[in-house]
């Protein structure tokens, strides 16, 4: 029905958001804090969001990236450049876009107790997590 199928839509956006706030923390945020290191996604050449978002224009990033094998003494500049390329502000934007989604979904369940007050919550806390 309806209410489940937006129940769906809330926990498919959320986990979106997440992921790409991992994406986020695991170039940007403080590895003392999270216990993510900063380094180990662009040494293993994960596509993560920021790192695709980047790829779609030509740059130093996109040609550092294209020759392959990223050393852990290149990862602050390469972080710095996925940062001018904008694909720091942007995966930041997709995080607060994807939240506010699942919220919305989650109001137009209809559903209206503690429940879905704590999956607000979560929701929310989502943006909490540590830089």
């Amino acid at each position: 029905d309806e209410q489940e199928r937006l129940l769906a839509r809330f926990g498919a956006e959320l986990g979106m958001a997440f992921q790409a706030w991992d994406d986020w923390l695991g170039i940007w945020g403080d590895a003392v804090e999270t216990g993510k290191s900063t380094k180990s996604d662009l040494i293993a050449g994960k596509k993560t969001l920021p790192v695709v978002y980047a790829l779609q224009k030509p740059g130093r990033f996109y040609d550092r990236w294209m020759r392959g094998g990223i050393l852990p003494d290149e990862v602050d500049e390469l972080s710095a450049w996925l940062a001018e390329d904008g694909a720091q502000k942007f995966t930041e934007n997709e995080v607060a876009r994807l939240t506010a989604q699942a919220i919305d979904s989650l109001h137009m369940s209809g559903f209206e107790n503690k429940y879905v007050q704590g999956l607000q919550e979560l929701a929310l806390s989502l943006l909490k997590r540590r830089k």
